[in-house]
């Protein structure tokens, strides 16, 4: 049993989760989800229609920048044209053009949304043991939920630190 999920963390602010799923049949009464994996054309909706008017809804986000990483889904022209017009050079990601923005090749991940939030949230879900996925999807919002502001700001304090060692090791990720 499995997801799809997205969510974007700051230092102060969670947005999530975004449950991917297919739409529904022509003629469907009823809540209805059915777990789907993410393509361009999904991501793209998503990115427009839930993520976007959260993020500007946030106090500092005409100052703040997405990260996206090469995920195939991530790079499409399509996503790619929609992140420059509407954020300009706030984003990093691979295809960033002229800019020191690019997505570094081979780089280890060094988001927040990696290298913290999503062992944490499949820790806490997986802890309880969900049997379904509607169960599954409530165990995720809770966990999100309960995510401390406390933490979200330890994890940001901790990125420069992970920066700088990622250069001393040109790159290289210690085991």
């Amino acid at each position: 049993m499995g997801l799809t999920v997205f969510a974007a963390i700051s230092e102060d602010k969670v947005i999530g989760p975004y449950f991917f799923s297919e739409p529904p049949p022509r003629g469907t009464l009823g809540p209805y989800f059915k777990p789907c994996t993410v393509n361009s054309t999904r991501n793209l909706e998503m990115l427009r229609n839930w993520f976007l008017p959260q993020w500007n809804a946030m106090p500092n986000a005409a100052q703040s920048r997405i990260m996206q990483d090469g995920a195939p889904p991530h790079f499409a022209l399509d996503v790619r044209d929609f992140l420059n017009t509407t954020f300009g050079d706030r984003w990093i990601g691979r295809g960033v053009e002229d800019t020191n923005l690019s997505w570094p090749p081979r780089s280890p991940d060094l988001t927040p949304c990696d290298f913290f939030l999503w062992g944490h949230i499949k820790e806490v879900v997986y802890r309880r043991n969900p049997q379904n996925y509607y169960q599954l999807m409530d165990f995720i919002t809770e966990a999100f939920a309960e995510l401390d502001p406390l933490m979200l700001l330890r994890v940001f304090n901790s990125i420069p630190a992970r920066y700088e060692n990622c250069v001393k090791e040109n790159g290289k990720q210690q085991l």
